[in-house]
């Protein structure tokens, strides 16, 4: 007998956006895995509110946005991507209800697990499609020092990391003889502000904007990050999974993703910080070692074909209970 094909209708904002392109890599995910689900996504508003008031033909509606009513009467998975509470982004005061509507919750972290009180939640990390092994260039001495990184201008928070960051390399810069290199990935709101007062005779800093990630990512030789508010950067989980090494402030669930001089570095302040990038650019040879770590973590613990299968296992369950 041939087994029935469950589907499963994600429900998330319908501008791209982090959600919307979570539940699109989730539905393609599902489909290339074949174990028996298929996934659905809507693309219009109308779309959304069609399939959050009626869910045609759904086993499970797996949704981020705070939907809270059972009119389909199917099983309701609600993953919670940041702290609502904070961001106060359009309709969170409904998140506590339907939180508690669900039939299960996951969050992609402990830290937010942790901050919303979501004793019950499952985590499951962000997933990342791991690259094929990636072959670092050979640098010589005399080489400039490539540091890349990749963040979002749109929040005040994360833009502002990018002077703590120029401040941190200015004072690095100091006590290197090889030239600094730094490019700068992304785009938004905040961008023109911060590139205005980034400005140094030691370092050559790059602004690129909007640009494909993946050819810095295979050049550079560490991946720096840093945010004065955070949860789990996805940047962060690429870099790792193209072999960089990578340095971070220790800020929301990066010490999730981090193991601390094992595959990248945690930062308490910006002295430490200081410290640790000064000692990561005199012994070059570690950097592969810590890359390789990085990667092994992201392939056990990131990989999207490991993340989808959770979400799969939460499925079943709820669908057989």
């Amino acid at each position: 007998m041939t087994q029935k094909t469950r589907k499963v209708v994600f429900i998330t904002g319908y501008r791209p956006g982090g959600p919307y392109y979570w539940a699109e890599k989730l539905v393609k995910k599902i489909g290339e895995l074949d174990l028996g689900w298929r996934g659905s996504h809507p693309k219009t508003l109308w779309q959304t509110i069609y399939s959050a008031l009626i869910a045609p033909n759904a086993d499970v509606v797996h949704s981020t946005l705070p939907v809270a009513f059972h009119l389909w009467r199917r099983p309701l998975v609600m993953t919670i991507k940041g702290d609502f509470e904070r961001e106060k982004g359009p309709g969170y005061r409904g998140y506590r209800r339907a939180i508690a509507a669900a039939d299960a919750v996951t969050v992609p972290s402990e830290f937010i697990k942790r901050q919303l009180g979501l004793h019950q939640a499952i985590v499951i990390p962000n997933g990342f499609d791991l690259p094929n092994a990636v072959s670092r260039p050979e640098t010589e001495p005399d080489d400039p020092i490539k540091l890349l990184t990749v963040t979002k201008f749109h929040f005040k928070d994360k833009a502002s990391g990018v002077l703590n960051l120029y401040r941190i390399l200015e004072s690095v810069a100091g006590r290197s003889n090889r030239q600094i290199v730094w490019d700068i990935l992304g785009d938004g709101a905040f961008r023109r502000e911060i590139e205005s007062q980034v400005k140094s005779e030691k370092i050559k800093i790059n602004f690129r904007g909007f640009v494909d990630p993946k050819p810095f990512y295979q050049s550079a030789d560490v991946f720096l990050y840093y945010s004065d508010h955070d949860n789990m950067p996805n940047a962060i989980i690429e870099a790792m999974g193209y072999g960089l090494p990578v340095i971070s402030n220790d800020i929301g669930a990066v010490g999730e993703m981090i193991d601390d001089g094992v595959s990248g570095y945690l930062c308490r302040d910006q002295q430490d910080y200081t410290a640790k990038l000064t000692q990561m650019l005199k012994t070059p040879s570690d950097l592969a070692v810590l890359g390789r770590q990085a990667r092994e973590v992201v392939a056990t613990r990131f990989d999207n074909d490991v993340i989808t299968r959770k979400y799969l296992e939460i499925y079943e369950r709820i669908v057989t209970k």
